[in-house]
């Protein structure tokens, strides 16, 4: 029988009646739960386990600190240095620094998930949800293709500031 089909079938009780014989009622508004799970049940390979945010992020490369010139240290005008730092339970906190305290600020990450094309989504929350998305090139350096605040405001749109339209710098990795 199709997916489809087998969904449409599939009904729940939630009378408590019904496990001791009484009235049969059909509870289809818990149908679309049980679909859930029974989708998760057919894509999910057996014995496969979610990967930590951490796991995520290490996986792509991403842990440690990346920055558009190293070897200079982070300024307003060098630019920030940006540390992906692995905390306990697969957490990721994202240091950013200006080299000025009154600028500098830690996120924690709530989500990364790889895109098919390669790329990666990472969800922090500093004070407000803002999304991202990461290129990594041949040379094993990142830049910023899609940046989005948690309203839905883009600052970054296929790799180019939106306010200026000049290109996101590419990064390295420092350490």
């Amino acid at each position: 029988m199709p997916l489809a089909g087998a969904i449409r079938g599939i009904s729940v009780n939630a009378d408590p009646r019904e496990a001791k014989g009484g009235g049969r009622r059909n509870a289809n508004f818990n149908a679309p739960i049980a679909a859930a799970a029974m989708i998760a049940a057919v894509v999910t390979p057996a014995g496969a386990a979610a990967q930590s945010i951490a796991e995520v992020m290490e996986q792509w490369g991403l842990v440690g600190t990346w920055a558009v010139n190293c070897h200079l240290p982070p300024s307003r005008t060098n630019g920030m240095h940006s540390t992906y730092l692995p905390q306990l339970a697969g957490n990721v906190d994202v240091r950013r620094d200006f080299g000025d305290p009154q600028y500098n600020d830690v996120s924690q990450v709530i989500a990364a998930r790889l895109q098919p094309d390669g790329r990666l989504e990472v969800t922090v929350d500093p004070r407000q949800i803002f999304t991202y998305t990461l290129a990594k090139g041949a040379d094993g350096r990142i830049r910023s293709m899609i940046g989005r605040l948690g309203n839905g405001e883009y600052t970054v749109r296929d790799g180019k500031f939106v306010a200026t339209g000049a290109p996101t710098p590419w990064q390295s990795r420092c350490r």
